[in-house]
């Protein structure tokens, strides 16, 4: 006999998930809510099992952990009270914030969602929740319609993160500081440079004195935390600090090209280069037609990549091209 087909859910309850409660003020029974259709990720909590979806392994890494750690957190979200928060590393995923070559290149994703939770209220002890109290000066923003910390909160949270160097935290200091008209994702910055130093040296505490080095180095202008990554590798090799996203015209003011990076006296240009050109050929044009416009107008490009910043003899043999070039450059053009 052929298994009978579970009876359709109520309309509020197909697209989330919700508390057994919920489902049995709703109508439903037990034997209902034990159906194959619903999944269980937390006690007392049903979840729709999702149509098929692409493997993790098809999607970029960053987009997988995000993707995964969403499901959890809207998953979980009925378990929450008011006065509680997503937190730690789980709040950088949801405010999508840069993550550490180190977690993104890693083997395994985060197995926990971190909670906090208001003085006075109770944490919770579900299994796969790690439970933290809420800072006193933190507050609670709706990011994806999930609570969560605001994103100074939480960008100081992940200096106690193993996975975090100083360089990973600029990045996401950068990220939070970087002006509307160079984002990809189009939102307002954050906060200024300047109000990040002026948040960090009021800051007491636990890595407070680590805060106030980072925000000293954020930069309104880096589009993308691999470029900030390549700017602090070259400031912690002992070279000068580049301007960021210049703008760069031929001799007749037309425009050449924006450069990441610029050492504008010696004319000298690091940059990240992203793997955009090895899946497009239109922009592998691009990208080609570009660099050879800006060395004919006597720019020096020296390029970086992912193993550069993972790879310390590569990290060594770029920061010593860029120095070779910089001693190469003449101050006085």
């Amino acid at each position: 006999m052929t298994p009978r087909e579970p009876a359709q859910l109520p309309v509020p309850l197909r697209q989330r998930s919700f508390t057994v409660s919920e489902a049995l003020a709703l109508g439903l029974n037990r034997h209902r809510l034990a159906a194959g259709d619903l999944t269980r990720p937390y006690r007392g909590i049903r979840l729709p099992a999702p149509a098929e979806a692409p493997h993790s392994e098809q999607l970029p890494r960053s987009v997988a952990l995000r993707a995964e750690v969403l499901q959890q957190a809207h998953a979980y979200l009925p378990l929450m009270k008011p006065g509680m928060a997503f937190s730690h590393l789980s709040a950088a995923v949801i405010w999508n914030l840069p993550l550490p070559l180190r977690l993104v290149l890693g083997e395994q994703m985060p197995t926990h969602l971190e909670v906090c939770a208001r003085p006075g209220l109770s944490r919770p002890r579900h299994q796969g929740i790690r439970a933290h109290v809420l800072p006193a000066d933190a507050h609670i923003a709706v990011v994806d319609r999930l609570p969560v910390c605001d994103a100074l909160t939480v960008w100081r949270m992940l200096a106690g993160h193993p996975a975090y160097t100083d360089a990973d935290l600029v990045a996401v200091g950068d990220h939070l500081a970087c002006r509307a008209a160079l984002r990809s994702d189009q939102r307002w910055p954050v906060v200024s440079p300047a109000e990040l130093i002026g948040w960090a040296h009021g800051l007491t505490g636990r890595h407070c004195r680590r805060m106030r080095h980072v925000a000293g180095l954020v930069r309104d202008g880096a589009q993308s935390p691999m470029e900030s990554l390549t700017r602090m590798l070259l400031i912690d090799s002992g070279l000068p600090e580049p301007e960021l996203n210049v703008d760069v015209h031929d001799a007749r003011g037309r425009f050449v090209a924006r450069l990441d990076m610029l050492y504008r006296h010696a004319r000298v240009a690091p940059e990240f280069d992203g793997d955009q050109h090895r899946t497009s050929r239109v922009q592998y044009e691009r990208d080609r037609e570009r660099l050879r416009a800006l060395r004919v107008t006597g720019y020096d490009v020296i390029q970086a990549d992912l193993k550069t910043l993972i790879v310390p003899p590569r990290a060594r043999k770029f920061v010593a091209e860029v120095r070779d070039a910089l001693g190469r450059g003449a101050p006085s053009v």
